[in-house]
């Protein structure tokens, strides 16, 4: 009987827990043992019916990384998180975000874009939407932050279609067969978040300081960007990407964009450039009757993946060249090609073609001509 009512509290603590403050500032650490993330993910990936690729820019991540993060909240609906390299701000369905790589946006004056700024950590905050989610087992009483919790272990409920409570565990660690939390005997808060596999951590989630109930000063609530920074709109980065010319797309990016040296007559061709700190090129190919299509996108080999996924994906020769194919089979309806060429990673994707017509246009990709050409 004592163990169904440390139970009842634990679930009724969870269950009331979404608004248990008028403000809370607190500091944050998250640990992740990548590997292992990403091997989680991709077990959970593929227990829903679905597949995963590693994709990945630049050098491989170290083997774990920790990120340290600052909230303040006040209840009903402001909102500020500071980072190394970025914060934000949220005032109701307003929003600011300044990062280190895009410098400042919001919504001001357009509130129909959307932004998890100022949602971090909701599952620690507002762990309600885990009850249906997990099974839960309390397992004693410990302290965290000078505030008494409860500790608790917790497994995923199984269902007959994995996936649809994602959502819910996303931030806690995706992939895990178990959770170690610990959770505020007060509030109802979790405090400390382990997600597990194997009896191996991949993802912690802990409170280092937490405050509640204390004024805020008004003025974190008010977003100040950086001297001399201009606050943009998210369309700002939409308009950056525009339709050209193969021939202004080449003059534009600096790498060697490449192209088939023939494809069939019926085939049409629509160049997409995206002007960003990583430029790349999107060709779009369809036939006059919409049943064929490929899509070919190009950018620099440091800054467009993939990382291949050798389980899904097998190498193989397009002419002189190596690439890596992907076969559309059961679940997956894409054909995917990827290579490298002076420089230039090249990634060929078709819901129609077969990997072996894929491997046809590789071999016959060529530089494209540049204006002074035509």
């Amino acid at each position: 009987m004592r163990r169904v009512g440390e139970l009842a509290e634990l679930l009724e603590l969870l269950h009331s827990a979404d608004a248990p403050f008028e403000t809370l500032h607190g500091r944050f650490r998250t640990w992740r043992h990548n590997e292992r993330h990403r091997e989680a993910f991709m077990a959970h990936t593929a227990a829903g019916g679905g597949a995963a690729s590693r994709f990945g820019r630049g050098d491989p991540p170290p083997p774990e990384t920790e990120e340290l993060m600052t909230l303040w909240r006040q209840q009903p609906d402001r909102a500020r998180m500071e980072r190394e390299g970025s914060y934000g701000v949220r005032v109701g369905d307003r929003w600011w975000l300044w990062t280190e790589h895009m410098g400042a946006i919001s919504n001001e004056g357009d509130e129909s874009a959307h932004s998890g700024v100022g949602e971090e950590l909701a599952a620690l905050i507002s762990p309600g939407s885990l009850m249906g989610a997990l099974r839960f087992e309390p397992a004693g009483r410990s302290e965290r932050v000078s505030r008494e919790v409860i500790v608790v272990d917790a497994w995923p409920r199984p269902s007959r279609h994995p996936g649809h409570d994602s959502f819910a565990l996303h931030e806690l660690g995706l992939g895990a067969d178990r959770y170690r939390f610990e959770v505020d005997a007060e509030r109802g808060l979790i405090l400390y978040s382990q997600a597990l596999r194997e009896g191996a951590p991949f993802l912690e989630l802990a409170a280092l300081e937490l405050t509640l109930d204390e004024p805020l000063d008004p003025a974190l609530f008010e977003f100040v960007p950086p001297e001399g920074e201009e606050v943009r709109s998210p369309l700002d980065f939409r308009h950056r990407s525009r339709n050209v010319s193969i021939a202004e797309a080449q003059a534009a990016v600096p790498f060697t964009v490449m192209i088939p040296e023939r494809v069939p007559s019926t085939w049409h061709v629509r160049c997409h450039y995206l002007e960003s700190e990583r430029p790349s090129v999107h060709l779009h190919y369809h036939s006059d009757s919409a049943h064929e299509s490929l899509n070919i996108s190009q950018g620099h080999e440091s800054d467009l993946g993939p990382e291949i996924d050798e389980e899904s994906f097998e190498q193989a020769r397009a002419g002189e060249r190596t690439v890596w194919v992907r076969r559309r089979e059961g679940h997956w309806p894409q054909a995917q090609l990827y290579m490298d060429h002076d420089g230039t990673r090249i990634q060929m994707t078709s819901e129609s073609l077969t990997a072996e017509q894929l491997m046809g246009l590789a071999a016959l990709l060529v530089p494209a001509p540049a204006a002074s050409e035509l």
